[in-house]
């Protein structure tokens, strides 16, 4: 109603434009990473994602009655995530000792899983019952971004980082010495880097984030109850599976080793794309119009409308089956190795 009712292709690029924001910072976060360092860039971007949240969150502190803001703001937070989400677990797996990486790196999957819940809980709270409900879910992701922005500034930067790009092994002691106990030998674990690193050359499509950002359509169209409650509650029920199940690879990541986990997630992303695929074809074309361009929005609506909805969902378990071939095929076991040996 604050909008005007606009058009469902409006909405779905409203979706869609977070998702390209986050291409967009993935593609950047290598090159600048690089340049700038893992913590130095990480703080840029979070500075970016908390410029995002209070654009995004105009509707609750102006009379602005434009979606624009919402859409600039959802970009910048798009690239800032793309970004963070590249550079946050390669600076966690360059500070872990090699024994522990796989769980240190698992806790970053965690703390967003948590955030979706959490996000998810909100939305259910307030939405329904309050009347600016949908501004304070707009603005309140400006909350956890300020909290990464302080958090940041006192984190060093990588020690590998140090090394590889900033040859001051002096400084990767003092920032190594601030994640190690006091009886770890810093000084041969920088002896190690320094010398794996003079012998190295250098050198979203799952369909995950459908279940995450598309949840209250998709649960709606199978359901057939249009209570906007009882569709937040839904999205509510898949943060709390997300919270649950994350602990398990925190906990078997370092015993099981890092391919066998992603092979078995990678299975269960297959059956789960098969099965609402499935559900579609028998439902015979009952999902509305709006899931349709969710299902096939994040990939190409252009390429895909001619497969529908049940096609679609095939098409995300055609490319899990790919994923899981070439992870079979090419990925080698990193599991207690260091990060030069991996």
């Amino acid at each position: 109603n604050y909008y005007n009712h606009p058009s469902d292709p409006v909405v779905e690029l409203l979706g869609a434009v977070l998702q390209a924001g986050c291409i967009v910072g993935s593609i950047l976060a290598g090159f600048l990473s690089d340049r700038l360092g893992r913590r130095n860039g990480a703080f840029n971007a979070a500075l970016l994602l908390l410029l995002g949240t209070l654009i995004a969150g105009m509707p609750l502190y102006t009379d602005v009655k434009s979606l624009a803001p919402i859409f600039v703001g959802r970009a910048f937070i798009g690239v800032a995530n793309g970004f963070l989400s590249c550079t946050i677990p390669t600076y966690v797996c360059e500070v872990a000792s090699a024994t522990h990486r796989g769980a240190v790196n698992s806790t970053f999957q965690f703390f967003i899983v948590l955030g979706i819940l959490i996000s998810y809980l909100l939305n259910w709270a307030l939405v329904p019952s309050v009347e600016i409900g949908w501004k304070l879910s707009l603005a309140w992701q400006a909350v956890p971004a300020f909290g990464l922005v302080i958090a940041l500034s006192f984190l060093p930067e990588s020690p590998r980082w140090l090394i590889l790009f900033g040859n001051d092994p002096v400084a990767a002691a003092t920032a190594l010495h601030q994640f190690r106990c006091k009886e770890d030998d810093v000084q041969e674990e920088i002896r190690g880097i320094v010398a794996e690193s003079q012998s190295v050359q250098r050198q979203n499509g799952n369909g995950i984030d459908i279940m995450t950002v598309y949840a209250p359509s998709i649960f709606s169209d199978l359901s057939g109850d249009e209570s906007e409650e009882r569709k937040l509650w839904n999205t509510v029920l898949v943060g709390i599976t997300f919270v649950l199940l994350t602990p398990v690879a925190v906990m078997y990541v370092d015993r099981f080793g890092r391919k066998f986990l992603l092979l078995i997630g990678t299975a269960g992303m297959i059956l789960s794309m098969l099965t609402l695929s499935v559900c579609g074809h028998l439902m015979k074309g009952s999902y509305s119009h709006g899931m349709a361009h969710a299902v096939l929005g994040n990939v190409s609506v252009a390429a895909l409308l001619a497969v529908g909805e049940a096609g679609g969902f095939m098409v995300y378990s055609i490319v899990n089956v790919i994923i899981f071939m070439f992870v079979l095929a090419f990925l080698k076991e990193t599991k207690g190795t260091n990060l030069e040996q991996a």
